[in-house]
């Protein structure tokens, strides 16, 4: 499709007849290698189509990584110079990356093309600068969080397509052989159901978990999980740019701040004096034992499902 239309315009005369340099620069074809390790391509897809119609010049070339392969793929990228030009990552992954990345720019120069006539064929390019959002209207448009991951040094390193939330997946086969005839939606509940869906041999080992919780090594959305439980327990993880989950800690530990509550409460399940144990360090990936129907439960995000 490329092809046929780069050819159809140069036919007409695009970029040549009744053209100043600077319109005839602004419209040579550019193509754009955009990666995404999420579920998305059909969507970007459509988006690509619908913003060829008014840039016909630029071309969108999509493709999605695994979002486990994606560290290696990029790097070989790189060496051979062949690197996309835009990403979408997880969030987390930006300060990791972030050598490797471009601000956005202030401003970007971009035509805009109109063909009209039927028989003779009327070029129109309008060129002009476009403004791209600034820090200040980030800050203001968006919920906190994106200002606070993707602006570094007053300068802006992406913008979110969408905010995806945990969620907690729940294997049925597995709730139904404990008994569980529909998932819990209270936290006392899931602590049941953990505990009903968590078997061990013999020996005492695990065999199954209920859920991958109260490690971090082994554990990819650790992080997540553990601040999700701080602010449903009404902890203030930061406050400006102070870390402010540990206030009131400073000088002694106190047993029954909510941040020690919400940290008794996550590693009470790699402890195997506690009830709710059900899972520790020496398990395989929190993902890995979700899929191989070795857990009930698994707390990720939407993006996952694909691999689930």
């Amino acid at each position: 499709m490329f092809i046929v239309i780069l050819s159809s315009f140069t036919f007409l005369g695009l970029g040549c007849k009744g053209l100043s340099p600077t319109q005839t620069a602004a419209i040579t074809p550019v193509e754009i290698n955009y990666w995404t390790v999420f579920d998305d391509v059909d969507v970007l897809r459509q988006f690509a189509e619908q913003y060829k119609v008014i840039r016909p010049y630029v071309t969108v070339n999509i493709r999605q990584v695994r979002y486990d392969d994606f560290d290696n793929r990029l790097i070989n990228a790189l060496a051979d110079d062949i690197q996309p030009d835009i990403v979408s990552i997880h969030v987390q992954w930006l300060r990791k990356y972030l050598s490797r990345l471009d601000p956005m720019p202030s401003t970007v120069s971009v035509a805009d093309v109109a063909v009209s006539g039927q028989y003779v064929k009327n070029v129109q390019v309008d060129v002009y600068d476009q403004r791209m959002p600034s820090v200040n209207a980030v800050k203001a448009n968006y919920i906190n969080t994106v200002y606070d991951d993707a602006v570094v040094g007053n300068r802006i390193y992406g913008l979110p397509l969408a905010v995806d939330t945990l969620a907690i997946y729940y294997n049925k086969r597995l709730l139904d052989r404990a008994g569980i005839a529909t998932p819990p939606t209270t936290w006392d509940e899931f602590l049941s159901a953990v505990q009903k869906t968590t078997l061990f041999n013999s020996r005492g080992e695990l065999i199954q978990s209920g859920v991958a919780l109260g490690t971090a090594d082994n554990i990819d959305n650790f992080a997540d999980i553990f601040a999700m439980l701080l602010m449903q327990n009404g902890v203030e993880i930061a406050n400006g740019n102070r870390v402010a989950f540990a206030s009131g800690l400073e000088k002694r530990v106190d047993p029954n701040h909510p941040t020690m509550e919400t940290l008794r409460f996550y590693t009470d399940f790699s402890q195997p004096t506690k009830e709710a144990y059900a899972w520790n360090d020496t398990q395989d990936g929190a993902i890995e034992a979700f899929t191989r129907g070795r857990s009930a439960f698994y707390l990720g995000y939407a993006f996952e499902a694909k691999d689930i």
